[in-house]
This record gives C-alpha cells, sequence and structure tokens, in this order.
C-alpha cells in the first residue's frame, strides 16, 4: 500500500475510487509517461509538487492521454489532480513547493468569516452549473455538474477548504480576504476554482483562489499555470539586478 493511497483514504475517498486513481498513476499514466520519454521510473516516486506539475502538464499533452481520459469520463486527469493535491497538502515535508508556497499560519481572519464567502462562491457555482448543463450556443459548452447533494453540504465543503488553505491563495499563497472585509481589495477576495477545468465541481477538483488568479488561469491546465506563476516568481526574486520583461 502506498502513502498516496492511505492519505486519499484519511481523505475520505471510498475504496473504489482509491484503487482507481492509485491504479491509473501507477500504471497506465506511469507507462505513457515512460514510453514517451516524459519521466523514468514510477510516477508515485516523485514527491516534487512543481516538478509533477510540469510532468502532468506533457502528460496530459499526449495523445493516448486524451483519448482515454475523454473515453474514461475524466478518470486520468482526475487522478493527476489527486497526485498533485497529495504531494502538495501530503504529509511528505519535501510535497510544500507550491509554486507561491501557500502560508502555513493560521488566517488572518477568524473562522466565522468565511461562511458567507463560502455561500457565496458556492451560489456563483451553482449558477454556472445551471447555465452549462445541455445548453448549446454556437459552440458545446463544458458540462459542469455539480457533485455535492445540498448547496448546504457544497457550502460546508468549500469553507473547510479555505480553512484548509489557511485562508490563502491555492496557487499564489496570497492571503484571501472575505466578504465581510471593509475597504478590501475585490480582486484578492474569494474564488472558487475547479482545478481541472474540465472535471466538475467535486471534492478534489477544487481550490479557492484570489478572483484576479482564477480571471488569469481561465481555462489553462491547473499544472501549467502552477509553473508559469513559479516560473515568474523565479523571475522576480529578490537578489536579481535587473528584471525585464
Amino acid at each position: 500500500m502506498s502513502n498516496f493511497e492511505s492519505w486519499m483514504r484519511e481523505r475520505g475517498l471510498s475504496e473504489s475510487t482509491v484503487k482507481k486513481y492509485a491504479g491509473a498513476i501507477s500504471g497506465p499514466l506511469t507507462s505513457w509517461a515512460n514510453t514517451n520519454a516524459i519521466f523514468t521510473g514510477p510516477l508515485l516516486a516523485v514527491t516534487d509538487s512543481v516538478e509533477f506539475s510540469s510532468l502532468a502538464t506533457a502528460i496530459q499533452l499526449l495523445p493516448i492521454f486524451q483519448e482515454r481520459n475523454t473515453t474514461g469520463n475524466h478518470m486520468y486527469s482526475s487522478a493527476l489532480v489527486k497526485f498533485a493535491e497529495y504531494l502538495r497538502f501530503g504529509p511528505s515535508d519535501t510535497a510544500h513547493s507550491l509554486a507561491f508556497s501557500t502560508a502555513t499560519s493560521p488566517s488572518l481572519f477568524p473562522v466565522n468569516a468565511w461562511a458567507p464567502t463560502a455561500l457565496r462562491m458556492v451560489k456563483t457555482a451553482q449558477q454556472t452549473t445551471n447555465a452549462a448543463n445541455g445548453q448549446t450556443v454556437l459552440q458545446t459548452i463544458k458540462n459542469k455538474n455539480n457533485a455535492f447533494a445540498s448547496q448546504d453540504e457544497f457550502a460546508r465543503y468549500v469553507e473547510a477548504l479555505v480553512e484548509h488553505q489557511h485562508g490563502c491563495c491555492a496557487i499564489s499563497g496570497l492571503p484571501i480576504q472575505p466578504d465581510s472585509l471593509q475597504d478590501g481589495d475585490d480582486e484578492m477576495k474569494a474564488s472558487l476554482d475547479r482545478i481541472d477545468s474540465s472535471g466538475h465541481y467535486e471534492a478534489g477538483n477544487l481550490q479557492v483562489v484570489c478572483r484576479f488568479i482564477n480571471r488569469w488561469k481561465g481555462a489553462d491546465q491547473n499544472a501549467q499555470f502552477v509553473r508559469l506563476m513559479d516560473t515568474l516568481r523565479k523571475h522576480w526574486q529578490p537578489g536579481l539586478l535587473e528584471k525585464t520583461i
């Protein structure tokens, strides 16, 4: 049994889901990465989240991945998302090299400040889902199903997600501002993002980010966007004598 499997069980994933995701990472995804010279060895051996983000981006560009992921109801992309989450938030001390590391200090705001903000994000997601499902306007709009049984369950999950992220953006690490903050910056307010934009609003595929980060990311692959943000961070890191764009 891998640490990845144990972590998923601790997070409450069903046994069948644990087996599917672990099997996808150790089986087909590793095989495709090895065969196409993207990585040598088992993907489960990767411990650095930034390295895995680059690997995941390359894997998702493979024709065989795109074909099998579509026929498999996005199971392979969901497995990549879950393993990336494990590397970012799992037990390994070496697994926290998020592009802009999420702060480990407590949130700057009281826990009860996030309930109205979480509910607002949930209502926005539900409106998005209702507008997208079954609608065809010049092009096919992505199916954005909501996998939560109720609005309350969805809101509790999102509120817990903010707490898990210590009140910080999952991608930039910047402090997120609740809706109740007076004279706050609208661009720093919380925004609910699907890690895999082709996936659903469901546990394991959601993260809370700053509003401007969500807008910048758009429909880009999460691993690709995190990689680019890390490139930007390294470019502007202290100590560089000259920075040009």
